[in-house]
């Protein structure tokens, strides 16, 4: 049987098991909703494929191959005794450098560092680390919350320096739905290298808005996002329209990731122990366990990925195999599974599962006939 892919083909399963089931009781479900459970299940699958039993197995592999970004690349940053911001970044730790995970991270697969040893092989003190400065620019831009009977219509996300529209989405959204495809479809291309966030990055908190990162120094670049409110029941909407704000650069302390060949050597790229936050500092402190060129250290905090080294080398980069967020099921905007295999099917059947035990309900069966009652008056 060929695989269910495209979010049309999806509601068609769904709606042909239910009415196998129920006549056409299914008619009550509007296609959100549908929606909605698809995500939750294929939700589900992930979750249940990227544990660490299914993590070599060929439905690991074969199922959500699709989401599997390899070869990730973050820039080596430290954080500084003086640190100017602590919310930009996690606290300062004795040989300690980080990366900032991507916006659609979901769960890691591996993590590597690339590892430099001085010629003399004299140890490395943090205050001797060749470093150089790292420069982003921040820029937020809000996302006005509409009212409850109305949707977004008409979205655009323009680029106002370079005039490139970075999205666009002609249909009828949800706020939710809205958020989830400007994550997960942002791209300009003058900014190649471009990253948004929503709400939070790194460990700033700014409420309905969206965070935009620009990797270099002097962009001036603005943008501004427009589209209609619009009622779902029809009739003449309103247009809305917001602009950023450019909040200026942002530096941080990196380390340089081609040090001197006069002082240091590439040794190797090396793929680090991740070790969860209970046991890190326990393994550091044993001269067993703790970290040594061959396998650094690593943790997640946050938004970032942390590394560990000691004195013998340093880290200058840091890469990441990781499973992406697949993007979500929805009618209205075109978007199928990204799954692959018979893991749509799999997605479909339990959604078919989760609607009938609704539809057993009797509670269920009351609300069928409130609406009926309403609808006739």
């Amino acid at each position: 049987m060929p695989n269910v892919i495209s979010p049309l083909e999806l509601h068609i399963e769904v709606l042909q098991g239910l009415q196998k089931v129920d006549g056409f009781q299914q008619d009550m479900f509007l296609p959100e909703e549908i929606d909605l459970q698809l995500n939750k299940q294929q939700g589900r699958i992930v979750e249940k494929l990227t544990n660490k039993e299914f993590q070599r197995t060929q439905i690991f592999l074969d199922y959500i191959k699709n989401i599997i970004v390899k070869n990730w690349d973050m820039p080596a940053l430290t954080v500084p005794t003086n640190a100017s911001d602590p919310l930009l970044e996690p606290g300062h730790e004795p040989q300690m450098v980080y990366g900032v995970l991507p916006t659609n991270y979901l769960h890691l697969i591996s993590d590597r560092s690339t590892i430099y040893q001085r010629l003399d092989c004299a140890e490395v003190e943090d205050a001797d680390l060749p470093t150089e400065t790292y420069t982003e620019r921040q820029i937020r831009i809000a996302l006005a919350t509409v009212a409850e009977a109305n949707k977004y219509v008409d979205v655009t996300f323009t680029n106002v320096s370079t005039g490139e529209v970075v999205f666009s989405g002609a249909e009828y959204l949800l706020r939710g739905e809205l958020i989830s495809s400007i994550l997960k479809n942002f791209k300009d291309p003058d900014h190649p290298d471009a990253r948004i966030y929503w709400e939070r990055y790194r460990n700033e908190y700014r409420a309905d808005q969206f965070i935009i990162v620009l990797p270099g120094s002097g962009i001036t670049d603005t943008y501004s996002l427009g589209y209609d409110e619009d009622p779902i029941s029809g009739g003449a909407g309103s247009p809305v329209s917001a602009n950023s704000n450019n909040i200026g650069d942002v530096t941080f302390t990196q380390i340089q990731q081609s040090p001197a060949a006069a002082t240091y050597e590439f040794k190797e790229i090396t793929e680090n122990k991740l070790v969860e936050g209970d046991d890190l500092y326990k393994f550091r402190k044993n001269k067993f366990y703790k970290p040594y060129k061959l396998e650094p250290h690593s943790t997640l905090v946050d938004q970032f990925l942390i590394a560990y080294r000691d004195k013998s080398f340093i880290i200058t980069d840091l890469t990441i195999d990781y499973i992406r967020k697949p993007r979500e099921i929805s009618l209205v905007l075109d978007q199928g599974c990204e799954l692959a295999g018979e893991a749509p099917r799999i997605i479909v059947d339990k959604t078919v599962e989760y609607f009938k035990l609704v539809i057993e309900n009797p509670a269920y069966r009351g609300i069928v006939q409130d609406n009926e009652l309403r609808n006739q008056t």
